[in-house]
């Protein structure tokens, strides 16, 4: 399973959203959607991030703006470990 984190503009408060396997596909094309745009349900995105709580290391596999460093560093990792160049 993964789960989606969404930290909005001006708040504190990071939001959870499970996903379910059979919407991994669809939750990847809505995260790059929102990502491109800073924009998810018609709120300011300041960071979003998405792990996958099924990996050893609960990877972080999609990331978007600014996140904790431990974060970042756990994204960087997932991409190196995943023979992905950062971007």
């Amino acid at each position: 399973m993964w789960e989606w984190h969404i930290a909005n503009l001006g708040e504190k408060h990071v939001e959870r959203r499970p996903i379910e396997p059979s919407a991994y596909r669809e939750t990847t094309g809505l995260f790059e959607a929102a990502a491109d745009a800073s924009v998810l349900d018609g709120r300011a995105v300041a960071a979003m991030w998405v792990v996958d709580l099924d990996s050893e290391q609960e990877d972080v596999i999609l990331l978007h703006g600014r996140a904790p460093a431990h974060i970042h560093a756990r994204h960087h990792a997932y991409r190196q470990k995943a023979g992905v160049a950062d971007r």
